[in-house]
């Protein structure tokens, strides 16, 4: 199939605890300061841009393919409040699982009721036609396979890699007809890329007026029902808007100052929090990402095996020594004292390279790194709607509400004061953010800088996998592009920015098919690459 539920644990709601070494603050000169934790990476719950895993013996994808669609989906955790008139409402997701359990234990005469009856909930979403499509194949009938894949195509379903290795549509492949739409998909694809193009010149007005006559068409056709954009354009927030809806269907409408609840945001805070203490002395950037590199290559079973407990050589001759984190009501003041049997935490992001620069940062700076950032990052910009705490309801509504990719809105995650997990922002703010990365010796946080860029790209290009960051650094024809990407419960964010030019912008959306509508959005209001 091409969405399996894994498990009874939805992505993104793994639960953590967390805790604080404390450390002796370091003096001017004092020597640099290391990590020394080691994270447990048994509880990571993570949503896949584009999964691997499908049911196949030996696949062998084709180079040539559209990543629109991912293989495995995790259906989210979906609102279900109400007036007692909904208690009979049916959600796709309970829908999707029930049919996955049917197709796992091959009673596909049951799976195909339940696909047609996805059908009929959510008949603009291609992945309910492909999965009716999987077990029409499974039964022999052909055609009707043919007819949803067709119809799948119709709405939007890109994922020629899937089609060829999908083993419910081993029978199916063997017609014309499914040879003649693997060649539509392929001619829609070409159609639809975007193409490489220079940097916009033109007045923020006339980017604006494109973007007020093209997003709404965009965010019809790639089902997200609402957007949140900010331009910046010579290291200043030129121009916020908004589209679309908070929420969907009857929901208020999508205002420029509409908080979306995010995590890839905090990756960003955390590296200029890092500058900020590098410039002071503290830590060591490099060696910080490059031992968080070697944790992401820790084996997850071994975790808290002693055989991982081991030296790590520093630049500066120093060790530093790979130990479990201590429990926050263990900790002493003074010099950092690692308790035996001290516990480590499991956490819900995938990125180990955030969690230790976060945690230098709370060990440089002897208090949260969400109290850090506050003080040394959102205040001086002047990010006044960025929140680590739960946003209180409001009138009207602030807190846009996420959506899955069946298109059901789905339930808030907790936020809670002091934890580094999410954060609420605008796009306004996190334009701010931007702008100020690039401002030059005017701002009033590090500045991303070209021999900065130069220094973390290579880092990004040397370490096994890159930084594991939820944002990229790379060499275009137009000069050095950060690009950050995320989405969480249906919640998610495109950032991406020029810094040599003083140019970027901010898409935040609230649906888990919104990617490709942001990339859209940020081409039109940038240029660049596609």
């Amino acid at each position: 199939m091409a969405f399996t539920y894994l498990g009874s644990q939805l992505a993104g709601n793994t639960k953590r605890q967390n805790g604080r070494a404390m450390a002796s603050r370091p003096r001017a000169n004092g020597p640099t300061i290391m990590v020394t934790a080691l994270l447990s990476l048994a509880c990571f719950s993570s949503v896949s841009e584009a999964g691997p895993q499908v049911r196949n013996d030996n696949p062998q994808p084709p180079a040539d393919v559209e990543p629109h669609t991912p293989l495995i989906y995790y259906p989210l955790n979906p609102r279900r409040e109400g007036d007692a008139g909904d208690a009979d409402r049916v959600i796709p997701e309970d829908l999707l699982r029930q049919f996955m359990e049917y197709h796992t234990a091959m009673r596909y005469e049951d799976a195909a009721e339940l696909a047609l009856q996805l059908v009929e909930v959510a008949p603009d979403r291609p992945m309910v036609h492909y999965n009716l499509a999987c077990v029409m194949g499974r039964l022999g009938r052909n055609q009707e396979a043919l007819a949803a894949l067709e119809k799948a195509i119709d709405c939007g379903w890109r994922n020629r890699r899937h089609m060829i290795i999908e083993p419910d549509l081993a029978t199916v492949r063997r017609s014309d007809e499914f040879a003649s739409l693997l060649i539509r998909m392929q001619q829609l694809s070409r159609a639809e890329r975007m193409e490489s193009r220079p940097l916009r010149a033109e007045p923020v007005e006339e980017i604006r007026a494109e973007l007020v006559r093209q997003v709404p068409e965009w965010l019809d056709s790639y089902h997200v029902p609402g957007a949140a954009v900010a331009v910046v354009r010579d290291g200043q927030v030129a121009w916020t808007g908004a589209f679309g809806l908070l929420d969907d269907p009857e929901g208020e409408a999508m205002s420029a100052d509409a908080l979306f609840q995010l995590s890839a945001p905090l990756h960003l805070l955390a590296m200029v929090a890092a500058l900020q203490q590098e410039a002071e002395g503290n830590v060591d950037l490099p060696h910080l990402l490059a031992q968080a590199a070697e944790l992401n290559g820790i084996d997850r079973r071994s975790a808290r095996s002693p055989a991982v407990i081991r030296p790590v050589a520093h630049g500066s001759g120093s060790v530093a020594y790979l130990l479990p984190y201590p429990d926050r009501d263990r900790r002493r003041k003074g010099p950092s004292r690692w308790p035996a049997g001290g516990r480590s935490f499991g956490f819900g992001d995938s990125s180990m390279t955030y969690t230790v620069l976060y945690l230098a940062v709370e060990m440089a700076s002897e208090e949260d790194f969400s109290r850090y950032c506050r003080r040394n990052i959102l205040t001086p910009l002047g990010m006044t709607d960025t929140v680590f705490e739960a946003p209180k309801e409001e009138e009207p509504p602030r807190l846009a509400v996420g959506h899955s990719r069946l298109g059901t809105p789905t339930e808030p995650l907790p936020v809670v004061a002091g934890k580094t997990a999410m954060i609420c922002t605008t796009a306004g703010d996190l334009g701010q953010l931007v702008a100020s990365l690039m401002s030059g010796p005017s701002s009033p946080i590090p500045v991303l800088d070209q021999d900065e860029l130069e220094r973390v790209g290579s880092l990004q290009e040397a370490l096994p996998g890159g930084l594991g960051l939820a944002f990229r650094i790379r060499q275009t024809p137009y000069g050095r592009c950060v690009d950050m990407t995320g989405n969480a419960n249906g919640v998610g964010c495109l950032v991406r920015f020029y810094p040599r030019r003083g140019v970027g912008t901010v898409v935040l959306f609230n649906s888990e098919t919104g990617l490709e509508a942001a990339r859209r959005i940020a081409h039109l209001a940038l240029g660049g690459e596609g």
